[in-house]
């Protein structure tokens, strides 16, 4: 079984981000697969971890939360200081996020929706870098660059390299700002999809209706 070596000094892990920034991923990318349709979760409970109360969640949150909790559950085991909020999506805790206001926070806000705030430090002495987001692909490329990865496996099955998504992890980890982001690779040819395979706006759009008995 191989070691892994995991880098926790913030230095370090700059280094290797600009290492991956500017080396070309070489190896085989799995494209995944897009035929199928995707089943829309039915609301659930949700307990808060904070309060312990419970809210009425749609599926598509409640997915989200759990996967990603998981992610960062594997993160701290690498040693890392982090912590996921939740509460936005407690209908009793909320109002409480509101002591975050004046810290700086980054990723842009989608008005009307809850979010995930993700939080970060590589040293003691050092104040948390802090991240929004309710996208599981964005955590899993965080724990790909952790352990010393160069791709990740996103929701659909598709193999991404870190190398063209370098701007998730200047913003998810606050490190190598400076570092230039390497142009995105030319995607498919625009146009409709091949019969019986369904486009990525097709499948979120499916995912993120909401159920009409999802308060």
């Amino acid at each position: 079984m191989t070691e892994i070596n995991i880098i926790t000094d913030r230095a370090e892990l700059e280094e290797r981000l600009r290492e991956l920034a500017e080396t070309e991923y070489t190896g085989i990318l799995n494209p995944g697969a897009m035929c199928y349709v995707p089943v829309m979760p039915k609301p659930e409970e949700y307990t808060c971890p904070v309060c312990g109360n419970i809210t009425t969640l749609s599926g598509y949150n409640i997915r989200n939360i759990r996967a990603i909790g998981e992610i960062v559950e594997n993160i701290r085991d690498l040693g890392f200081d982090v912590q996921l909020d939740e509460r936005e999506f407690c209908g009793f805790c909320a109002e409480s996020v509101k002591d975050i206001e004046g810290v700086e926070v980054v990723g842009k806000r989608i008005e009307g929706r809850p979010e995930l705030f993700f939080r970060i430090r590589f040293d003691e002495d050092s104040d948390y870098h802090i991240a929004r987001s309710n996208f599981p692909d964005h955590y899993k490329c965080v724990l790909a660059f952790l352990t010393g990865d160069e791709t990740y496996t996103n929701d659909f099955d598709d193999t991404r390299t870190l190398h063209d998504n370098i701007e998730i992890l200047q913003k998810m980890l606050g490190i190598g700002p400076d570092i230039p982001v390497p142009p995105k690779p030319e995607g498919p040819p625009k146009g409709p999809p091949p019969a019986g395979r369904l486009s990525n706006k097709d499948i979120l759009g499916v995912l993120r209706k909401k159920p009409d008995s999802d308060d």
